[in-house]
């Protein structure tokens, strides 16, 4: 994305409609349902729930909430701040979207997250997505773009994503 790369992340905050979240096992992510914000020098990037439309979307503006929310503190997202970004990827899925009162519906795609790759080797990926959760292992799987999902964080690309 053009004017982010080699910037540093300054701050990233967090916002969710209910009280709790989920945590994965060993630190891996977050799955959240409301919205992410980062902050850059001259721009802040978000992917937030829209009631309007229904679904999450990506904006150029910070996040724009119609409803309460918390502001969550996500200890771990903390060691992406500050660091500089070698790109940051629009994740772009295609959906079948209902445009009319008729339920006709037509293909359109939407921007469904993002990728940030650092200069420390660190990646962070933020998606809407459906997931299962393994019992056993305590962590998402089976994991599908839906942007009418839950925002899911992941730290290090450590989930295994279906195409």
């Amino acid at each position: 994305m053009k004017g982010i790369n080699n910037q540093a992340i300054l701050d990233i905050k967090t916002f969710n409609i209910n009280e709790n979240y989920m945590e994965f096992s060993d630190e891996k992510g977050y799955a959240i349902d409301g919205g992410i914000e980062f902050h850059f020098v001259e721009k802040v990037i978000t992917i937030g729930w829209n009631f309007e439309k229904e679904s999450y979307e990506y904006a150029e503006m910070p996040y724009t909430a119609s409803f309460d929310y918390y502001e969550l503190n996500l200890e771990k997202l903390n060691e992406f701040i500050g660091k500089r970004i070698i790109s940051l990827e629009l994740i772009e899925t295609e959906f079948e979207v209902i445009v009319d009162y008729t339920m006709k519906t037509e293909k359109t795609k939407v921007i469904s997250g993002v990728q940030i790759d650092f200069d420390n080797d660190l990646v962070l990926r933020v998606t809407t997505s459906f997931f299962e959760i393994d019992i056993e292992n305590k962590l998402p799987v089976n994991i599908s773009p839906d942007i009418q999902g839950n925002l899911l964080i992941d730290i290090g690309n450590s989930f295994k994503y279906n195409t």
